[in-house]
């Protein structure tokens, strides 16, 4: 079994309704299931849903994030934070992440700049904004409709996500055909594919 001192800490960003909830679990999933090397790596996933106080809340949310479990999570491999809980518009009990090998933490704004210090890599995934509205309101419906323009709005004012040497961004088109973009190199492949092969690079970098 895989095991590391420190957890390897991995963005997946991207406005709302390009798949970054999905692939995040795929992509925890194919870890457990022995997917690195055949090694069995311990996996946690972070839904920064859970962190955004509501749908004004994105800034105040990514504060939190950069802020308190970041730091908590590469000074201790764990952390803790009260869940926002979107159905009585409060917080819940407080709930824990880590210790893992692994950190997934999916989400807007994951990639932050705040956030590049502790994160191994980010990868982007972009979309067309019709197709992303078509998404996510066929997701959450009725609920998020309202407010698909408040959140854009606060999307549109975050500062690009990192863009460093173990940053990727995926183009995703109407299903998992995309064309990814790593280092100026443009090629086609599927989305979990692309997304093993970063996983896997990054694991063998920071060894």
């Amino acid at each position: 079994m895989g095991t590391r001192s420190k957890p390897l800490i991995l963005a997946l960003d991207g406005r709302s309704g390009t798949g970054k909830t999905h692939l995040s679990l795929q992509l925890a999933a194919w870890v457990r299931d022995g997917g690195l090397h055949g090694e069995l790596y311990s996996v946690d996933v972070l839904h920064l849903d859970e962190l955004y106080p509501g749908w004004t809340g994105l800034a105040a949310g990514l504060e939190t994030y950069t802020q308190q479990v970041l730091p908590a999570l590469v000074r201790d491999g764990s952390a803790t934070w009260t869940p926002w809980n979107w159905h009585t518009s409060r917080h819940d009990a407080p709930r824990a992440l880590g210790p893992a090998d692994i950190i997934i933490i999916e989400g807007v704004g994951a990639g932050h700049p705040a956030a590049r210090p502790f994160l191994a890599g980010t990868l982007t995934l972009t979309l067309e904004t019709a197709t992303r509205k078509e998404r996510a309101l066929a997701r959450d419906g009725a609920t998020y409709a309202p407010h698909w323009d408040t959140w854009a709005a606060q999307e549109d004012q975050l500062p690009a996500a990192s863009d460093g040497p173990n940053d990727i961004s995926i183009s995703v088109n109407e299903g998992d055909n995309v064309d990814v973009r790593h280092n100026g190199k443009a090629g086609a492949s599927d989305v979990l594919a692309q997304a093993r092969t970063w996983l896997t690079a990054l694991l063998h970098d920071f060894s």
